[in-house]
């Protein structure tokens, strides 16, 4: 018999509702990724309890979309931290360079 892997269907929920909750998404996207962080949650409340014939492929495919999903989510967040990253950083460039070329004009 095989299982769907709830392990991972547990973490892409848990990763959907982390994104849900941060602010550096756009209202719209937390709440497409609320959304989807239920749709996966009720889907893992079923899949505790089912089982499939071995021969259902379907359970093999949906578990490596769920491992694709997790790695995306998890690059999701990544790319979003690194994105907030680099928005400070080119604010840090920014001011220094405004103090420097204050001084500038203050010399001629």
């Amino acid at each position: 018999m095989k299982k769907i892997d709830t392990e991972q269907l547990a973490g892409a929920a848990q990763k959907s509702f982390t994104l849900a909750r941060d602010g550096r998404l756009s209202a719209v996207q937390q709440g497409n990724m609320l959304t989807q962080g239920m749709r996966l949650r009720a889907s893992l409340i079923s899949a505790l309890s089912a089982e499939f014939a071995d021969g259902v492929k379907q359970v093999d495919e949906a578990n490596q979309q769920l491992t694709d999903l997790n790695q995306g989510l998890l690059d999701s967040a990544t790319a979003i931290t690194n994105i907030a990253d680099t928005i400070k950083q080119a604010a840090s460039a920014a001011t220094l360079l405004e103090k420097l070329l204050k001084k500038a004009v203050s010399v001629l």
